[in-house]
């Protein structure tokens, strides 16, 4: 019985990495050169211009098919937190995206979480996480893909999409990164 259940394994093992090795032409940019593997800027998905894309060895990737995509991208670059923070808010926004969670960590760091009703039964998730480390600031989008709305609206008595701000030095900064109204 064991016999079984590793060969079981293996299997789904090797179409997994078959699955994920034979990704289709229309999954990259078409940017990319021969043997260079770029993915896919989606033009919803707002970027500050000072950001420039990760593509060194697992650091972006992504999917396309139809309506159906999902897909990592890593932006490294210079600016400033609070400012990329407002223009994620503001594009993101005019580009069909909804906010649903804003969480502001530490001083550092905001993650924002935002859904978006593309058709029938599909929605996307997108999770922004904007971190300043050192003199570099990075943006991280983690596209997802459901085909169902289980998202509950996270909005206080005034409409706004709550921030909470914890951690250490959270309380120096809460004033400039409190919810635009």
């Amino acid at each position: 019985m064991n016999g079984r259940i590793t060969n079981s394994m293996a299997s789904v093992a090797m179409l997994l990495l078959v699955t994920v090795s034979c990704r289709s032409p229309e999954s990259y940019s078409p940017d990319s050169t021969p043997g260079q593997l770029v993915p896919e800027q989606f033009a919803d998905l707002a970027v500050p211009q000072h950001l420039k894309l990760q593509t060194g060895l697992n650091q972006s990737y992504t999917f396309k098919r139809g309506d159906y995509r999902l897909g990592h991208l890593e932006y490294r670059g210079k600016g400033k937190i609070i400012e990329d923070r407002q223009y994620l808010r503001e594009q993101l926004h005019q580009r069909g995206w909804k906010l649903k969670l804003e969480d502001i960590p530490m001083a550092t760091k905001v993650v924002q979480k935002w859904t978006n009703h593309v058709s029938e039964g599909v929605y996307y998730t997108l999770l922004a996480t904007l971190e300043a480390k050192g003199k570099d600031l990075f943006l991280t989008y983690d596209l997802r893909i459901k085909t169902n709305s289980e998202e509950g609206e996270a909005v206080n008595s005034t409409g706004n999409v709550p921030v909470a701000p914890t951690g250490a030095g959270a309380k120096a900064i809460e004033a400039d990164l409190k919810p635009s109204k």
